[in-house]
């Protein structure tokens, strides 16, 4: 279950940097939606391995798209879900070897466009924070209150019938690990540099009005 705190928080920075706005005539409101392809890593305990398998999912949101020329800041507010991801301890057994993990993303995106009227290929990048929970007690216990990522990407900016479409592919890596232990595997190892960073290849098109 999403934790009410972490929503709000989301949202307060969200409005906050659409404050930054400094022309209206050149920002636009969107909703967004797409799919995600998620690789949590492999997990080392020590004296067991669990390895994880890649899931799939889907998010949705908004974004506000303050342009100035060829660059543009496009802060946004999403709803990530994954849902059955599946792992395997290298020894002993578990009854229950499906987690799902569901987060209040802040992605702020900085556009490169090529210049043109109807239809604007660019490229992204910038930061993403992210509030993570899950409807397993344990492993929600488990999880870092605030998660960061780096995302880039490449899109189309299309004009037509004066909305505008943003069809794109992104990629996400972890910067900090979104696990802080490991008691939902009945382990309190602490997480490694690498293995707990969730990346995620995504799909998603955009509509600004």
């Amino acid at each position: 279950m999403i934790k009410p705190f972490k929503v709000i928080t989301g949202a307060m920075l969200l409005l906050a940097l659409g404050c930054l706005a400094a022309r209206p005539a050149q920002a636009q409101f969107g909703v967004a939606a797409g799919l995600n392809f998620d690789s949590f890593g492999d997990i080392d305990l020590g004296s067991a391995e669990a390895s994880v398998e890649n899931a799939t999912g889907y998010h949705i949101g908004v974004f506000y798209d303050l342009a100035a020329g060829p660059l543009a800041i496009r802060p946004g507010l999403f709803y990530r879900v994954i849902q059955d991801i599946e792992y395997e301890l290298s020894t002993g057994n578990l009854p229950d070897n499906v987690f799902d993990l569901n987060m209040i993303e802040v992605p702020i995106d900085v556009r490169f466009r090529m210049p043109a009227p109807l239809i604007a290929p660019y490229v992204l990048a910038g930061p993403v924070f992210a509030f993570a929970s899950s409807e397993d007690d344990d492993f929600d216990e488990s999880l870092e209150d605030l998660t960061i990522s780096a995302n880039i990407g490449v899109g189309v900016e299309l004009g037509i019938l004066g909305v505008r479409l943003f069809p794109e592919l992104r990629y996400s890596f972890g910067i900090t690990p979104i696990v802080n232990d490991f008691d939902f595997l009945g382990s309190s190892v602490t997480p490694d540099d690498e293995s707990q960073r969730l990346n995620v290849f995504m799909l998603r098109l955009g509509v600004a009005f």
